[in-house]
């Protein structure tokens, strides 16, 4: 990273074999101002140590509610066929689109955006692992959507009218689970 402080400039190298953190220091100006700059490398080192504790304590917090599995009530925002769905489990909900599946036929949802509860909120970026949360849903009914009619008219044209008649594919489908199979950074294991 370079970090531009008044007129001169430093960097910060971080070495990545080793647990130790190098700092090379270019400096333009006198000794007074590189006091200020370790003050201020110091400042950022602290900060960062601090992130990473608050970063650790939050992610024991998120594990021990995902091993618990008492997560009350789930929900998760789903992408399917091009549209994002807020679901909660047992929600009947309708895709505009033929899905190709039969009825009664379970199906895995596996573009999961958010899934979360009372307690967090896990936000993929831009979807969650497909290994870390899984949503199954039923597909309990296929059917097509109400008529639309549409008159087409050319006005130059006498008595030129022509009606249009649109049905679309519908399928409705019903959530059944909604699990976070494993905690964070972890193997991609199952808790059973």
């Amino acid at each position: 990273m370079i970090f531009y402080v008044r007129f001169f400039s430093f960097f910060f190298v971080e070495d990545k074999t080793t647990t130790n953190k190098m700092f090379s220091l270019l400096l333009r100006k006198s000794n007074q101002q590189s006091l200020f700059i370790s003050k201020i490398v110091n400042q950022t080192i602290t900060k960062r140590t601090l992130m990473e504790q608050q970063h650790e304590i939050v992610f024991h917090k998120v594990n021990s509610i995902i091993e618990s599995k008492n997560f009350g009530q789930t929900f998760a925002v789903i992408h399917l066929y091009g549209k994002q769905y807020l679901v909660h489990l047992n929600d009947i909900f309708a895709v505009k689109t033929a899905i190709p599946a039969d009825i009664g036929e379970r199906i895995k949802l596996e573009k999961c955006l958010l899934v979360g509860n009372e307690n967090f909120t896990l936000i993929g970026r831009p979807v969650l692992n497909r290994d870390l949360v899984q949503v199954e849903a039923t597909i309990i009914e296929k059917t097509m959507t109400q008529t639309n009619m549409d008159m087409f008219h050319i006005p130059r044209k006498h008595g030129f009218k022509r009606y249009r008649f649109n049905r679309e594919p519908l399928t409705m489908l019903r959530i059944n689970d909604i699990t976070v199979c494993h905690p964070l950074n972890t193997n991609q294991k199952q808790i059973n």
